[in-house]
């Protein structure tokens, strides 16, 4: 399903209403779905590098996730298709309830917003109160 940028706006704010950073960068979108972004976290690199104090750390990590769905989207498009996913990179100041300034990876899906921990692959669904990002990228 295609969507425009304000849809996923929408959705966004209907969720962190306080967050006033959110900047989808394309006109519109298609929604993945949970298998499809599923498999491209399982398939990439990113878990499986290494931290470097502030070289390379969190978000470098939220970045280079952004870099392989794009590879991913960008390769599996034919011709003038579909538009890409909504997919990005969260700055947050608290997540799964722990208070941290942390950079994960975002994606809004047609029924739910996930949000990704690219150091280790692991994928929840987001939350008014346990996660609280402040400004969103997609992509980033």
């Amino acid at each position: 399903m295609i969507v425009s940028y304000k849809i996923i706006r929408q959705r966004i704010k209907a969720i962190w209403p306080r967050c006033r950073n959110i900047w989808p960068n394309d006109p519109e979108y298609e929604y993945p779905t949970l298998d499809e972004i599923k498999a491209v976290v399982a398939d990439d690199q990113t878990d499986r590098l290494a931290a470097h104090g502030y070289r390379f750390d969190c978000d470098d990590f939220a970045l280079q996730l952004c870099a392989a769905v794009s590879k991913y989207r960008g390769e599996s498009a034919k011709g003038d298709g579909p538009g890409p996913w909504p997919f990005g990179q969260a700055k947050v100041r608290k997540h799964r309830g722990k208070k941290e300034t942390h950079n994960l990876n975002i994606c809004v899906l047609e029924n739910e917003i996930i949000l990704i921990e690219p150091q280790d692959d692991s994928i929840w669904i987001a939350s008014a109160t346990d996660d609280d990002p402040f400004f969103i990228g997609i992509p980033f």
